[in-house]
């Protein structure tokens, strides 16, 4: 006893290495007396100070970092012997944490379909409207999720019955992780975490009231940050707003600051510079009262941002001057960060700059090197290089050079790649494509865009409110989007049957659709409104209601945010790219986009 406490202490000072050393020890020695309660505890010990976790708090673990089979074998071990002792408090904290292991196999294996390319034909099924469990069935992953299941209901139906509320909430947020982990995989849906954070916010009975208002904040914010990163802008908006104004509550102007600049950031990408700026000027107060070189950093680089989205070519250069002095004196990550914002920023504004842009490509230019040069002395997969690639892309269409846009555009594919990462990276992700659109070989263009559209399937299907898809649909983004990845037409004869047609829509049937209802689901991925485009066709608003019936039939799709999702897709049936839109010619061959 004396010993596991020992190893107790080693792991609450974080000194995991010893704690395990000891845990081993003890295991042995109990093993060869026949002490099970000994054994068990100490196996437990192993398990936390293997997994770095303590019981309950973990919800999977990366295999780079730990062990897995280590700490499983733990947890297995300690479900034997709880058994055997009859402990079933332990029994069920064994079970729980033996699911947060395999949980970590599920994720792993997403991981490698990454590694492997085979992700993004998994992803596409699934936004075409394929069951995630039936295509998991067919995985080799299909057992192990089984058996993560297993351990959780076990778990559970133990914790149920011993009255245990905090181990009940325990697993049945690490269901709620293995339940949505997949399509937050494949679709990148933030509103998976979102039920999450339902889920965690049940705790009332558990915690106290300061705590769960804290512990609420931490998810509002979390949930909002991740909306950001895969470009769920109506999520990234709500969500962003709550936490600004609970942050205020709580008195906590750290996250106040990052809430306020997020929904700023979250405005920007909907091409809403004037609300981004309203909201860079509620964050500039917060950033005075508690200076740091951090936060007047970060604001002088997203006002910077903001003025170059307004094509205000020396605003941008004044606030991107500010912030370069300031990162120079913060460390190579600030450094390399900053570079790589102001020359993707500063190419792009070039791009669209009708007069002299030779000082914005040369101010890119240098910019785009240093962020290069930084990022090969700092750890890990930084983002940077590939923004500084997105930059040349730029510069090389600027200047006519197309065979070295197309190569720096490969660079940025490349990196986003080999970074396996999930964050939709939107900037750098349209400037390395219109580089690879404009001078690729056929081979190479297909595929990019397959992955723009994708990201527009993602997009679209994420974002239920109609209100802002029809913005985000609208922004300069989300316009270059639809022009890269070229719009389809959807082949509607082969359509799902209508299942909440009106009768006029079930005597058509969806193998009589006509043009006008092709027209509509192109213009649905054009984000036009109802009232818009009942203008357009000449209808009432009524006729056309009762028209978007029969055209989500012929899609089969339940609701807008879906119809979008598969106009995009071409899904439905067969499809074909319209060859009056960007990337295409007349004849249908692939040509540079009007834009390069």
């Amino acid at each position: 006893d004396v010993q596991v406490r020992r190893a107790a202490a080693f792991r609450a000072g974080h000194d995991e290495e010893a704690a395990a050393e000891l845990a081993r020890r003890v295991i042995a020695r109990a093993s060869a007396l026949g002490d099970r309660a000994t054994e068990l505890r100490a196996v437990l010990e192993l398990g936390q100070a293997l997994t770095k976790t303590p019981i309950g708090e973990g919800f999977g673990v990366s295999d780079i970092e730990v062990d897995i089979d280590a700490a499983e074998a733990a947890f297995e071990r300690a479900i034997e012997l709880a058994r055997e002792v009859g402990d079933e408090r332990v029994l069920a904290t064994a079970e729980r944490e033996a699911g947060a292991m395999s949980l970590s196999r599920v994720r792993g294996w997403f991981v490698a379909q990454v590694r492997a390319g085979s992700a993004q034909a998994v992803a596409t099924r699934v936004l075409a409207g394929e069951d995630i469990e039936e295509i998991l069935k067919e995985t080799p992953i299909a057992p192990i999720v089984a058996e993560t299941r297993g351990h959780c209901e076990r778990a559970l139906e133990i914790y149920e019955r011993l009255g245990d509320r905090t181990g009940v909430m325990s697993t049945v947020i690490l269901m709620a992780y293995l339940n949505y982990a997949p399509t937050i995989h494949l679709t990148s849906s933030a509103r998976h975490l979102e039920e999450i954070r339902r889920v965690i916010a049940r705790q009332q009975d558990l915690v106290t009231e300061s705590e769960r208002a804290r512990q609420e904040l931490h998810m509002l914010m979390g949930v909002h940050v991740y909306a950001r990163a895969k470009v769920v802008p109506d999520l990234a908006l709500s969500r962003g707003e709550e936490a600004y104004r609970a942050a205020r509550i709580d008195g906590d102007q750290s996250t106040e600051f990052s809430a306020a600049t997020g929904v700023a950031l979250t405005h920007l990408g909907l091409g809403e510079v004037e609300q981004a700026d309203r909201w860079l000027d509620v964050a500039a107060p917060l950033a005075a009262s508690s200076l740091t070189p951090l936060r007047t950093r970060q604001l002088e680089l997203m006002r910077g941002r903001v003025r170059a989205a307004a094509d205000d070519a020396g605003a941008m250069l004044r606030h991107f001057d500010q912030a370069r002095t300031l990162a120079a004196r913060a460390g190579s990550a600030a450094r390399c960060e900053t570079a790589a914002w102001v020359a993707l920023a500063a190419a792009r504004l070039a791009g669209r700059t009708r007069g002299d842009a030779e000082p914005l490509l040369a101010l890119a230019q240098e910019a785009a090197d240093l962020a290069t040069s930084i990022a090969a002395t700092l750890p890990g997969h930084s983002p940077w290089p590939a923004y500084a690639d997105a930059a040349r892309a730029e510069i090389a269409l600027a200047r006519g050079d197309v065979a070295g846009a197309a190569a720096a555009g490969g660079a940025v594919m490349q990196a986003l790649q080999e970074a396996i990462t999930e964050d939709v990276h939107l900037e750098a992700l349209l400037s390395a494509s219109r580089g690879i659109l404009s001078g690729a070989p056929p081979e190479m263009q297909e595929p990019v865009r397959e992955w723009l559209r994708l990201t527009l399937s993602r997009i679209a299907q994420a974002t239920v409110d109609d209100h802002v898809r029809v913005r985000w649909l609208r922004s300069p983004l989300g316009r270059e989007l639809v022009e890269l990845a070229g719009a389809f037409e959807p082949d509607l004869a082969g359509g799902a049957p209508a299942q909440a047609a009106t009768p006029s829509t079930v005597a058509a049937g969806p193998g009589h659709l006509d043009d006008t209802d092709r027209r509509i689901a192109k213009l649905l991925t054009e984000g036009q409104t109802n009232g818009e485009m009942a203008a357009e066709l000449g209808m009432t608003e009524p006729e056309l209601a009762q028209r978007l019936t029969r055209v989500y039939a012929g899609l089969g799709a339940s609701n807008r945010a879906e119809a979008t999702t598969l106009a995009f897709r071409g899904m439905g049936g067969t499809a074909a790219l319209v060859s009056a839109t960007a990337g295409r010619d007349g004849a249908g061959r692939d040509a540079a986009p009007a834009s390069a």
